[in-house]
């Protein structure tokens, strides 16, 4: 983990997931905690060495991999947890997480690793999109980049922003072949609002640090397309939703060997229906105790 500055009070800890950093003059405020409590000890360790002590945190959004330190640095430090209002309960209970992949049910032990269920962590303030506060003089906002997940903020200060998970690089695509979204509408929304933007740096969740991010961010909004015109062409005729799930995952060469990976590909594609379904492309039919989908004639 690499402590790199970006303006005099803006700053990050790289890493697999990159951990922001904002100094005021009686604060120390961090930007996620990564994904446990090896993550969150290194982020210790550098604080340390710089002589730091964070006392608070400010999440984006409830996916292990951005809270999953929380738990270990609240008992090693005093300080405060922020997260988005619309996903703090996933920070409170992470059971949620894989029980909303696994239908809403109680999800089995194959989706309870780390990766998708926390240690939990109590948040001590609810914050929302649009809002504004100043600290010590330094202004922080926070604004929406819903998409991967369904209420993910960003966070902006002297005009740097925390993108969290909003885009992803090539290479992210291309190793994973269908990266993870929640909501497709709002996921187009926000990759416009980053594209038209004017931000001096564009820190992501995972990857490197930009000062424009046009050129990624439209790559995303390519692949989208892409996703879209495979499942209308796939669905010209009708399809049950698990042989629509086979086609679209064997047309991108994705293998699956893990029920996590299955579920983790299979709610990204049912966003893409569920965004297409929406605009009146999809229409859905329920014949022999079978969901089905297929192309709307109209």
């Amino acid at each position: 983990m690499k402590y790199c500055e970006i303006t005099e009070n803006v700053s990050f800890l790289s890493d697999r997931v990159n951990i922001g950093l904002i100094k005021t003059k009686n604060h120390t405020i961090l930007i996620d905690s990564g994904l446990d409590k090896s993550t969150a000890n290194k982020i210790l360790r550098v604080l340390s060495k710089n002589n730091l002590t964070a006392d608070i945190i400010i999440n984006t959004h409830g996916h292990a991999d951005h809270y999953g330190g929380n738990a270990h640095l609240i008992e090693k430090t005093d300080l405060q947890v922020w997260a988005p209002r619309g996903e703090a309960h996933l920070l409170e209970f992470p059971e949620y997480e894989p029980a909303y992949f696994f239908g809403g049910a109680y999800p089995p032990p194959e989706l309870c690793s780390k990766f998708l269920k926390a240690e939990p962590s109590r948040v001590d303030r609810r914050i929302s999109a649009g809002e504004r506060i100043n600290i010590d003089g330094i202004e922080i906002e926070f604004v929406s980049l819903a998409g991967h997940s369904l209420h993910q903020i960003g966070v902006v200060c002297q005009n740097v922003i925390f993108t969290a998970d909003s885009y992803v690089e090539e290479d992210i695509i291309k190793k994973h072949g269908i990266p993870y979204y929640a909501d497709i509408a709002s996921a187009v929304k926000t990759l416009n609002y980053l594209v038209e933007s004017d931000f001096d740096y564009y820190l992501p969740g995972h990857g490197e640090l930009l000062k424009n991010p046009a050129e990624v961010c439209r790559l995303n909004l390519d692949f989208f397309k892409k996703m879209e015109d495979l499942i209308c062409n796939i669905l010209k005729t009708k399809k049950e939703e698990a042989e629509l799930f086979a086609a679209v995952v064997e047309d991108r060469k994705i293998k699956i060997n893990s029920m996590q990976k299955y579920f983790l590909l299979k709610t990204t594609v049912n966003a893409f229906v569920s965004k297409l379904a929406g605009e009146g492309e999809l229409e859905s039919i329920i014949k022999d105790n079978k969901l089905y989908w297929i192309k709307s004639s109209v």
